[in-house]
């Protein structure tokens, strides 16, 4: 026989009870019951974040794609991003820190195109080289920058707008080769031009967003361009930003995250500043014995009370005295709050608040070097993914030119066509990380290469240089000394000796 329905209700309210007090509760019997009554599911859900309650009434989101979210306000958050990065000198600090740890003074292109046997083609890849050197200087349309300072402006550009849009232009000036290119800010993209439905005047278009046109497969076919009549075809647009999310089809500035705790944190001080300076301007109201005699000196010429900034005025003896001295919270309450602040606005970016502030006040050797590790992961991620994104776009059109216009002696354009990705093979080299400890670094080093646990391409790649071209550097030099009777033939043994010395403190 069954339990009787009032008994069921009884036991539930039992367990419900024992599982407030954090007792064991009959879970079947619990679970059962639910399965029965299904209007009970909404609260007792296996997942926190899908209540619906009181208590989540206000917790609202968006049931939109990455498109929907932003399109509405996408020019309010940029705008946003780039007053932050114009006037906030954390906001420009961030973006330094990065700037310089990624882009230094520029990734520069290592050919690396090779025989079907795995060997360096040494002559075309030194034609590609030398070619590049030229086109370098010449890639920018206004003149006033070559390629290796643009990217430190198309990396900015990603920073506050999310976004970087280069187009290429027919060379006006005779260059080395025949293009150059114009970068655009993402803001100039029309979108009076979005569409909620395909559109019939053009069957491979089916949806403009932000003013770009993308075929059925989410890949852009033209852009329009605030102030050009017709839309620029993606053939001569390079459209590039950091995807994160399905159907994305524009940047979202990186700072996004991280601008609501800039915005706070400046108020935050403008708020103490001037509470700061209101009290500074007070006056405090004194009963003093001397009144008399020290009154005397508060009074101007018409016997009124002479009103300074910051003064003690006295009074009658017995008087109440007018206190009106807020409590100066600066150091008390600022620094802390804003500590909490700059904590989050670094985590936003995947980089430490000691980089991001300077402060080193807390910090020692170690957790500096843990941090300082950490940094530089995040660095060597994005500087992976900018060197694909954009400057490899930029090498390909490049090399595609140099065969095009017959710069490699004995290739046509028919070359390339017929395997381009061997012929687009580049390595780009970023700018190096500094020693943190040099002598515990080095000595370490020199035991990993000793046991075949360290690259040549990864010691001199970590300093920012090619393994190649600085051991062709390291022969000239020593070609050189030795003609002039200089060089002096290392002692392996005490070299030997200093690495097994170095060894045995490190293991003390």
């Amino acid at each position: 026989m069954g339990i009787p329905f009032g008994q069921q209700i009884k036991n539930l309210w039992l367990d419900v009870k024992a599982m407030h007090k954090g007792l064991p509760a009959n879970q079947y019997e619990l679970g059962r019951y639910e399965e029965l009554h299904g209007y009970l599911k909404t609260m007792f859900g296996h997942y926190n974040s899908g209540e619906t309650g009181r208590l989540e009434a206000d917790w609202s989101s968006s049931y939109d794609t990455p498109t929907a979210n932003f399109k509405s306000t996408w020019r309010i958050i940029i705008a946003r991003a780039i007053a932050s990065t114009d006037n906030n000198c954390h906001t420009i600090g961030l973006l330094n820190a990065l700037t310089s740890n990624i882009i230094g003074t520029g990734l520069r292109p290592q050919p690396r195109v090779k025989f079907a046997s795995g060997e360096m083609i040494t002559g075309l890849n030194y034609q590609l080289s030398e070619g590049w050197k030229r086109y370098n200087d010449e890639w920018d349309a206004t003149g006033r920058q070559t390629h290796l300072e643009a990217q430190k402006m198309r990396f900015g550009e990603m920073f506050r707008t999310g976004t970087t849009i280069t187009n290429r232009v027919k060379s006006e000036k005779g260059n080395y080769l025949s293009v150059e290119n114009q970068v655009l800010n993402v803001l100039r993209l029309d979108d009076s031009y979005d569409l909620l439905m395909p559109t019939y005047s053009d069957p491979n278009i089916k949806n403009t967003i932000f003013g770009i046109n993308f075929s059925g497969k989410g890949r852009p076919i033209s852009y329009h361009i605030q102030g050009v009549d017709t839309a620029i075809s993606v053939d001569n647009m390079y459209h590039h930003y950091k995807q994160t999310q399905a159907e994305q089809y524009i940047g979202i500035p990186w700072i996004v995250v991280a601008l609501k705790y800039l915005w706070a944190n400046e108020n935050l001080i403008k708020d103490k500043l001037i509470a700061s300076r209101i009290q500074a301007m007070i006056g405090l109201y004194l009963p003093d014995s001397q009144y008399t005699r020290l009154a005397r000196n508060d009074l101007d010429g018409d016997k009124n009370l002479k009103w300074i900034a910051g003064r003690v005025f006295h009074g009658r003896p017995g008087e109440k005295p007018e206190v009106v001295q807020a409590d100066d919270s600066i150091q008390a309450v600022l620094e802390p709050i804003q500590s909490i602040l700059l904590h989050a606005i670094s985590m936003t970016l995947g980089i430490s608040y000691q980089t991001t502030t300077r402060d080193l006040v807390k910090t020692n050797m170690a957790s500096g070097r843990l941090n300082t590790n950490e940094d530089r992961k995040t660095y060597r991620h994005i500087q992976k993914w900018f060197a694909k994104e954009v400057c490899q776009r930029d090498w390909e059109e490049f090399v595609f030119r140099m065969f095009l216009e017959g710069k490699i002696p004995g290739k046509t354009v028919a070359d390339y066509l017929s395997d381009s990705w061997r012929y687009n093979q580049c390595q780009w080299q970023g700018p190096g990380f500094d020693f943190i400890d040099p002598q515990g670094e080095s000595m370490a080093a020199i035991e990993l290469n000793k046991n075949n646990m360290l690259t040549l391409q990864e010691w001199y790649g970590e300093r920012g240089q090619d393994w190649i071209d600085a051991l062709d550097q390291k022969a000239e030099e020593q070609e050189y000394i030795k003609s002039k009777g200089l060089y002096v033939e290392p002692d392996k043994k005490e070299v030997q000796k200093q690495s097994e010395n170095k060894r045995e403190e490190i293991e003390d």
